[in-house]
């Protein structure tokens, strides 16, 4: 299953290089810390989070993972920043999938063990695989691990294979972070329950964890603690202490950043982010990210029934400008950023092809496209079709001044074409909610996905009752085509699979593509150590290697 998260305010084919054309300024030095101690560091986090395990719907947070599982919870595997995969808890491992029986086996490091003293077996993966499978548990997504129909440990736990029906091209994006999970302390806990404010183990409530850190504490709102876990079996982490402190204003955000109040920050991209790339002590990165931006169409909940046609959603993609908001909002910050023109490759993969670039802004296309459908404007100009008033809602993160501006925008671009905009700008932790995103009531609703490398991330999303498809899409060929990206090994093969498909949702248009946004990490130059990692990892992948300069 291919890992992707919500980003709030803000998978392999072949190996998606993303270090390509990144940038970097570092400006004069140091001037001031957080920590006179040095050994604290105090990051910035722009949403606070619903909860730890990332696995189920209420909590596939990005910041969650950032602050939570990443230097909390291992994985087989680690994302590293040019987006290949890299052994994290393993030794070594085989993939036979060449014929029956299909296998992988998982040799896990003889050191890896839980901060409690206990090892880290197959026990641990076979725990995570059958809860993810478990009908009972709300997941994301069940993607290859519903492929597997056994599993067996051995060496002393150290060894654990799983026998899969047919073979999974994704496989790399199984048992990454959160999924390897302390099966000695959960058994027995409702997964949907565990771990919605902290990492630990729920009988004693004390923190637990494979990783560099442990999260000591978190508050809501406020902040998140993690201190330097004593019993990691990997290289010793640098700090003694990190504190992710919830500043939810972008704006604020950089003003922190400004004034030396914390140590970094991954900002989502905003146009005043030019305030800080000329700033002396400052070191301010920015690589190609692995974060797609769209607006979902049609909620599978309480929506306008127009948004079912395809004509109508047509309508709405020729009426939104989306080259002119990708240059408003990033010409000064990533001028080379062009707007997204497909549902499943990133531009950076030799695969993309721009089947979306046909709906160019067009309104006057847009409304000629309504009033061949029946449609006419009634008494206040907005268009009744059918009998049904063009009236729609449109639902995002009202903390994030890019969303807020860019909704404001397509109201009043809808507007010009005779349909209605309500707009719905709601806190993160009500947008990813049963009462939000999960409900399905919506008619649009903006977000972005962070994926990892590989693009099997869209086959839950857009295949028919896909586990985090909320729309009323369901389009039994893409569903068939999808499916065969997910047993389909030949990269060829299945690139071609996956833009067949892409070509017949650019003609129904079930979601509206709009940019690949980059990735930024800024931080103070005294602190050394920090790689941008435009993944699901997020930057604190390595955070056992950060330190200040002594």
């Amino acid at each position: 299953m291919g890992k992707r998260l919500w980003l709030l305010a803000l998978v392999v084919v072949a190996s998606v290089v993303m270090a390509a054309g990144a940038t970097a300024k570092t400006t004069g030095s140091n001037s001031s810390s957080s920590s006179s101690a040095k050994t604290t560091l105090v990051f910035g986090a722009e949403q606070d989070v619903n909860g730890f395990n990332t696995n189920l719907n209420c909590c596939s947070q990005f910041w969650a993972v950032v602050i939570g599982n990443a230097p909390v919870i291992r994985g087989a595997f680690l994302i590293r920043p040019n987006g290949t995969y890299a052994p994290d808890l393993l030794s070594g491992y085989t993939v036979h999938f060449g014929s029956k029986p299909y296998t992988i086996t998982y040799f896990i490091k003889k050191a890896a063990k839980w901060s409690d003293g206990v090892p880290v077996t197959g026990a641990d993966f076979v725990y995570g695989w059958q809860q993810i499978i478990d009908p009972k548990n709300d997941v994301t997504g069940r993607d290859g691990y519903d492929q597997i129909v056994r599993s067996k440990v051995s060496n002393k736990g150290k060894t654990v294979k799983f026998t899969f029906k047919t073979p999974y091209a994704d496989w790399h994006d199984l048992f990454i972070t959160p999924t390897v999970m302390p099966a000695h302390v959960l058994k027995g806990e409702d997964y949907n329950k565990i771990w919605p404010n902290c990492v630990c183990n729920p009988k004693t409530g004390k923190p637990i964890s494979d990783g560099p850190y442990l999260l000591q504490s978190y508050r809501k709102g406020i902040d998140a603690t993690l201190v330097k876990n004593p019993k990691w079996w990997g290289p010793k982490a640098k700090l003694s202490k990190i504190v992710f402190r919830f500043i939810q204003d972008t704006n604020s955000e950089i003003q922190a950043m400004r004034g030396g109040e914390v140590d970094a920050i991954a900002p989502s991209p905003q146009s005043n982010l030019t305030q800080l790339q000329n700033q002396r002590g400052l070191v301010y990165n920015s690589i190609p990210g692995l974060y797609l931006e769209h607006i979902d169409l049609s909620g599978n909940g309480k929506h306008n029934k127009l948004m079912q046609n395809a004509w109508f959603r047509q309508a709405i993609i020729k009426a939104i400008n989306r080259d002119q908001l990708t240059k408003t909002f990033f010409g000064d910050i990533a001028p080379k950023l062009k707007t997204q023109q497909s549902l499943i490759f990133y531009q950076s993969n030799a695969a993309y092809t721009a089947h979306f670039k046909k709906w160019t802004y067009n309104p006057t296309a847009a409304k000629r496209l309504l009033t061949s459908h029946g449609c006419s404007p009634g008494g206040d100009g907005i268009m009744v079709c059918g009998g049904t008033k063009a009236s729609i809602t449109h639902w995002t993160t009202g903390t994030n001044k890019r969303r807020v501006l860019a909704a404001q925008v397509y109201k009043d671009e809808l507007k010009s074409i005779g349909i209605d905009l309500e707009l719905h700008l709601v806190p993160p932790n009500v947008m990813f909610s049963t009462s939000g995103l999960y409900s399905g009531n919506f008619d649009m609703a903006e977000y972005a996905w962070v994926t990892s490398p590989d693009p099997s991330f869209t086959v839950p999303w857009l295949k028919c009752k896909g586990g985090s498809n909320y729309m009323t899409f369901c389009d039994k060929k893409v569903t068939s085509l999808l499916n065969l990206t997910d047993k389909t090994l030949s990269p060829a093969k299945r690139s071609a699979y996956f833009n067949q498909a892409d070509a017949i949702m650019a003609n129904s248009v079930p979601v509206i593509p709009l940019y690949a946004q980059p990735s930024f990490l800024v931080y103070k130059s005294a602190v050394k150590g920090m790689l941008n990692n435009p993944s699901v990892l997020g930057p604190s992948w390595n955070a056992q290697a950060w330190r200040f300069a002594s």
